[in-house]
């Protein structure tokens, strides 16, 4: 898998996303930065 510096996860309310990114963030071994 290549380098990212930015993975932005964009959807409406209550669409998953946050599941979607905390997964993909375990997966990358990296945190998430939620603003």
């Amino acid at each position: 898998m290549p380098d990212y510096e930015l993975i932005t996860i964009l959807g409406p309310t209550a669409s998953g996303k946050t599941p979607f990114a905390t997964a993909l963030a375990a997966e990358l071994n990296t945190e998430i930065i939620s603003e």
